[in-house]
């Protein structure tokens, strides 16, 4: 039995079936980009950092045809990064209270906290290390050095995207963009 235009047809579902492939690539690859935009803009509705400190920190990983990982590696930030005042050390007055707002709406005064400059120029909020083993001696003038002192920080951005409402939000984007975009990219194919 010989049918006329089968090879045509074979042909044809081929190209489609090519053609989707890219299509749900290119599907998978949008909708990444665009939750990756989306997790940085619920970040920094939850909490008082920039969009470039969040953005540098945002990965996309292909990982196959069909499966990407959005990924977010970082430390902890400094507090300089959130909203700290004040925000430069002040000369006039040394002991002026350290307060810092790491989530919108909330500010916390930070004891023992002092805003200084380091000789490198960095700036951040410090406070005397307490509880070190070893004796401070005295030192040329008869006092006792205040050193050691530590930075203190606020949470990485990987911490803050793994809040629960950050996470529910980015879920339902995937979700909702992959639905529109795959729209999208089959509607180019079959007309």
């Amino acid at each position: 039995m010989k049918m006329d235009g089968m090879r045509e047809v074979n042909k044809a579902l081929n190209n489609i079936v090519g053609r989707s492939k890219n299509a749900t690539k290119s599907a998978l690859h949008r909708s990444a980009q665009g939750v990756g935009t989306e997790a940085n803009r619920k970040v920094r509705e939850e909490y008082t950092v920039k969009a470039g400190d969040v953005k540098n920190t945002i990965r996309i990983q292909h990982r196959g045809d069909h499966e990407i990982d959005i990924l977010s590696r970082g430390s902890a930030l400094s507090l300089p990064k959130f909203r700290l005042t004040p925000r430069a050390p002040v000369a006039k007055q040394p002991n002026k209270a350290v307060k810092v707002a790491v989530k919108k709406g909330s500010t916390k005064k930070i004891k023992r906290d002092f805003v200084a400059a380091m000789p490198n120029g960095h700036i951040g909020a410090f406070s005397r290390v307490v509880g070190q083993s070893k004796k401070r001696k005295r030192n040329a003038k008869g006092d006792y050095p205040t050193l050691p002192i530590g930075e203190s920080f606020g949470p990485a951005i990987p911490v803050m995207m793994n809040n629960d409402r950050v996470v529910k939000h980015i879920e339902d984007q995937a979700i909702e963009r992959m639905d529109k975009r795959l729209d999208h990219e089959f509607g180019r194919i079959f007309k």
